[in-house]
């Protein structure tokens, strides 16, 4: 088994490998999540702006 090891004035961390997979596959997940909601926040904001040109128009 393979870890990572840091240490700095403040911390000292030690996190297997398997582990730090584990976290960056989450943190993609979470990032993944936040760019699928943000693109479908815009995309509602510009059909609300869309239907209000239509609606407006007649």
């Amino acid at each position: 088994m393979s870890a990572t090891f840091e240490q700095t004035e403040d911390y000292t961390l030690l996190i297997s490998d398997e582990a730090r997979d584990r976290l960056a596959a989450e943190q993609r997940q979470v990032k993944a999540e936040i760019l699928m909601w943000s693109v479908a926040g815009s995309i509602a904001a510009i059909a609300g702006l869309v239907v209000k040109q239509i609606v407006g128009a007649a």
